[in-house]
């Protein structure tokens, strides 16, 4: 559907859910792949996206362990883009990766703000940071917000904060001279329940209201995530799409 022949791209958080299936839809149209993942825990499954590309697509992917929360995270994506990317430019980064927890204002910690805020927020940012000097001319940048950002809802404020910041990005860049002049676009997808692992461990009596509509799969989301890489999308930038089926319209 979508040809990006010899892109490069990284997708952070690519080893399961969202991020998997992005980096599939890439390497299936073409692109390499930086996939992230953070926990040995997940490696088996980026190793397993990563030999899928490998093997049956046109591109190639490349494994990259990195805490998107830790303070030398641009330094560590950039390094890796040098290394695997011949041409030493880099046409699109999936800014994927993201936690979440479960408490009310009161209850939550110092501890988790920060852990919160520095993968969901703080890492893309100073991811873009390192790798804006790489970035191609129409660039790509790509955010996975979320409904919360806007919408609110019980228990959440500190992930609704950490997306809403994200979003913050999306508006302004595009306005940056660095990104004005070499017409990169920055979109973000405002998605709503996805069979992930995340919606997975929402409690019980939220997700049974969630799922009276239909619930994304991460093929949905990734398919969304194409679009907004191709040329058919050059005139979307500074956007937050909303990929919820209805559940935030505005």
């Amino acid at each position: 559907m979508f040809e990006l022949d010899g892109k490069n791209a990284i997708v952070t958080g690519g080893s399961r859910g969202i991020g998997a299936a992005v980096a599939l839809a890439l390497g299936n149209a073409g692109c390499n792949v930086i996939v992230n993942y953070t926990s040995a825990s997940s490696e088996i499954k980026a190793t397993s996206i990563v030999d899928e590309i490998n093997s049956t697509t046109k591109g190639k992917a490349y494994l990259l362990q990195a805490d998107v929360g830790a303070d030398n995270i641009g330094e560590i994506v950039a390094r890796a883009a040098h290394l695997h990317f011949a041409n030493g430019a880099v046409d699109i980064i999936v800014h994927n990766a993201g936690v979440s927890v479960d408490k009310a204002m009161p209850a939550v910690t110092p501890q988790d703000w920060a852990h919160i805020m520095n993968i969901n927020a703080r890492g893309p940012f100073f991811i873009t940071q390192s790798v804006e000097p790489m970035l191609a001319d129409k660039a790509k940048i790509i955010f996975m917000s979320s409904v919360s950002a806007r919408a609110g809802f019980v228990d959440d404020s500190l992930y609704a904060g950490s997306k809403a910041a994200i979003e913050a990005y999306i508006k302004s860049w595009p306005k940056e001279q660095w990104a004005r002049s070499r017409k990169i676009s920055v979109n973000g997808l405002a998605v709503g329940p996805c069979e992930t692992d995340m919606f997975a461990a929402i409690p019980q009596e939220y997700q049974a209201g969630f799922r009276e509509n239909p619930v994304a799969e991460p093929t949905d989301i990734a398919n969304l995530v194409l679009l907004l890489c191709s040329e058919k999308a050059i005139w979307i930038n500074g956007s937050i799409v909303n990929a919820n089926n209805a559940m935030l319209t505005n």
